[in-house]
Parts: structure tokens; sequence; C-alpha cells
């Protein structure tokens, strides 16, 4: 599904074009054609679902979240079965930003993938979330 590029801003305030590209294709996109991976699906996979169905209501700028999943989460674990992911490989994604001096930005991420993860377990996509009981440094 492409969107029609003629309607996404070159950018926003906040966020480049890939980011409003990524979003309008996961808005526009049915919920069916996003859950179709069955039981084992990728971070990735899952993590449009979750976008579809919860970030783009409870959030007023989903595209600023958005923007930090597409920078840090995606590249290095979107590819990864969901129900193979552990805390072990979210603490080494959480420490590279956090060597690199970007405390706030580890925050956020930390936050994104914990309500992320939340949500895949309470819709049985995940048993257990990795990272449940873990809190923000």
């Amino acid at each position: 599904m492409t969107p029609d590029l003629t309607q996404i801003p070159a950018r926003s305030a906040h966020v480049g074009r890939h980011v409003l590209i990524w979003l309008e294709q996961v808005k526009k996109a049915s919920l069916s054609e996003l859950d179709n991976f069955g039981d084992e699906g990728s971070v990735e996979q899952v993590m449009k679902v979750w976008v579809k169905l919860s970030l783009l209501i409870s959030r007023r700028r989903p595209e600023i979240a958005i923007s930090s999943l597409l920078k840090h989460v995606l590249p290095n674990i979107g590819s990864q079965p969901l129900k193979t992911l552990n805390r072990l490989r979210l603490n080494r994604l959480y420490n590279i930003l956090i060597a690199d001096g970007k405390k706030e930005e580890a925050r956020r991420v930390f936050a994104l993938t914990k309500q992320f993860l939340g949500w895949a377990e309470m819709q049985g996509y995940l048993d257990h979330s990795p990272i449940a009981s873990m809190k923000k440094a």
C-alpha cells in the first residue's frame, strides 16, 4: 500500500517526512492487512498493529513516538520475532543510547517499548513482557 505522497507534508515541526510516510501507511492499511502473520510476528509487524490500535488513538502527536521507534527500535530489533525478545536484548538497545549521552531518548524508548510490550502481552502476542517489572532509571 503506497500512500499518496502529494498529501504528505515535506516534514512536520518535529519529525522527518519518512516518519509521516510510515505513519500514513499504517493509518491507511486495514487491520487484516497488518495483522496477517499468524502467531509468530516480528517486532515490526506487531508494532504496526499496536500503532494502529493504540498509539494513533491514545496520542495527540503520535509522529514523535513513531520517530523514536523508527530511529532506535526498528533498525535494531524490528526483524526479530517478538516472542524471542528478551530483557538483555532490550537493555542493550537502551544502553547504546545511554552510552551516546542520550539519556532522555533512552527513557523515551524505554517507555514506548514498555507500553508496546505490555499491550502485546495483554493482546496475547506475548505470554509475558520481558520488561514488565523494570522501572525507568
